[in-house]
């Protein structure tokens, strides 16, 4: 069906059967002087979406208690889409916010040369909506897994008797445990030392990067966090071609004295 001429009244066009268009259908609105509008019933779950009735919402209405969305509620609008990322941006830049698989990346600026870090946008970068906190007993050096560091804490109680190391997993294991992670794709993750020893200041500990991971110390110097301190690092991923796997890490700081 083609419409070649505008229609210059307000009108009102409703398709009450299941129709197709095999050829795609093609709708513009307008020009009109009083602007366009369309309309969606609320009588049941209506929506504009892919792959049949119901399935991919790109915009839904939830016209009863979890529809699209386990816990949604009625007269809440929902986006869902089951076969890839949802993106949202302003230019044909790269996207600036992207969902995916229960992680959200938000695009921030580049850590500044002069040291400034805008903790505001990059901590949101690559959050996960299910944060985990991990620990471990273990006495000695210690190695983090990627779903570890995923997880966005960890906490190590083990009895100290001398300065410890502690490993991140590999970039490539780490970009396993964070789909659909990009070049500058970020997170936040942090490290508190309970150490149950006696040493004190003594038995600290200091971050080191697994294969394909490097600890840059020119912003802020890597933290040896002594016991009951919380250390904080900025993950970013610098290359995520399949076999040169690599990430940055950003020591933020450490909060002193904390008490644990």
């Amino acid at each position: 069906m083609s419409v070649k001429n505008w229609v210059t009244r307000s009108a009102a066009i409703k398709w009450t059967a299941d129709q197709s268009f095999q050829g795609g259908l093609s709708i513009e609105l307008g020009p009109l002087g009083t602007g366009s509008w369309v309309n969606m019933p609320t009588t049941g779950p209506s929506g504009i979406g892919s792959g049949g009735v119901g399935v991919d919402a790109w915009l839904a209405y939830c016209s009863i208690a979890n529809n699209w969305f386990a816990g949604s509620a009625v007269g809440d609008i929902a986006i869902r889409n089951t076969t890839g990322r949802i993106l949202f941006g302003n230019s044909a830049a790269p996207f600036a916010v992207a969902l995916s698989g229960g992680y959200l990346s938000v695009t921030y600026n580049a850590i500044s040369a002069t040291g400034v870090v805008n903790l505001g946008q990059a901590d949101s970068r690559y959050q996960r909506s299910n944060l985990a906190v991990s620990s471990t007993a273990t006495a000695g050096a210690i190695t983090i897994t990627a779903a570890q560091l995923a997880g966005g804490y960890f906490v190590d109680g083990g009895t100290q008797t001398a300065p410890f190391s502690v490993t991140t997993d590999t970039a490539a294991n780490i970009l396993a445990a964070m789909p659909n992670a990009a070049v500058g794709t970020a997170f936040k993750w942090r490290f508190i030392n309970n150490d149950q020893g006696t040493g004190g200041a003594t038995n600290v500990m200091t971050l080191v990067g697994g294969t394909g991971v490097a600890v840059d110390n020119t912003i802020l110097p890597n933290p040896t966090l002594q016991k009951g301190q919380l250390g904080m690092y900025l993950f970013v991923f610098t290359d995520v071609t399949v076999g040169s796997e690599a990430l940055t890490v950003y020591p933020v700081g450490a909060i002193a004295n904390t008490v644990l």
